[in-house]
């Protein structure tokens, strides 16, 4: 049977956007963790069907030697059709295919902030500010949230309308916290999965995350 969890928001947000996301988990597992069979995204009055893509594990190397798992990661986008699922295409596509969600279940207790400082070592090697800008705000949302505890969702739903890209991070609470910058925002925010990996183990999601 498949368990619909619906999530109402009170979103945080520059602007009076009104936002719930709704997922429901299906049949599908990783370990004892329920996979996304779908998912919705209201903002306003506009409400977008997000479809699984992908999905797979984020490993990081423990002392450079043991690899350890961190999170697991499901992809879903609203036009997974409009997906270029090659190395250096699937960033630029992601514009036509979204909304689209990173969907991360964690594998293990971590500290907010170096969930956050694992993000700025990946955006970095993708030549993305991070000490200005709207970069700079979504990371400090990010590094406050305290602790992510095992089992524990984060997602990141990011869009792009006109020449505004919004950014939605939802907290394992539920709570929204939304960042509306430039167009290019959703694009640089999923270079840390999407762009040049930071590392072979991240190396290893992004091919599983372009299947």
């Amino acid at each position: 049977m498949k368990l619909l969890m619906t999530l109402v928001i009170a979103a945080f947000a520059v602007t009076a956007q009104a936002q719930t996301l709704t997922t429901t988990v299906g049949d599908k597992k990783y370990d004892t963790y329920g996979l996304a069979s779908s998912a919705e995204l209201k903002v306003d009055s506009t409400t977008s069907a997000l479809k699984p893509v992908s999905h797979g594990i984020r490993k990081k190397k423990l002392f450079a030697l043991v690899p350890v798992k961190v999170y697991y990661a499901e992809l879903l986008t609203a036009k997974p059709e409009a997906l270029v699922k090659s190395d250096d295409g699937i960033l630029s596509s992601l514009k036509a295919a979204g909304p689209v969600q990173l969907r991360l279940t964690m594998l293990r207790d971590l500290p907010a902030k170096k969930i956050s400082d694992s993000f700025v070592e990946a955006l970095k090697a993708n030549d993305v500010a991070v000490d200005e800008g709207d970069m700079k705000t979504v990371l400090g949302h990010i590094s406050t949230m305290s602790e992510f505890k095992q089992g524990e969702i984060f997602s990141i739903v990011g869009n792009t309308s006109g020449d505004k890209g919004f950014l939605y991070l939802q907290k394992p609470s539920g709570e929204i916290i939304t960042v509306i910058g430039s167009a290019k925002l959703p694009e640089q925010m999923f270079s840390i999965w999407l762009g040049k990996p930071v590392d072979d183990k991240l190396a290893d999601l992004k091919k599983e995350l372009l299947k």
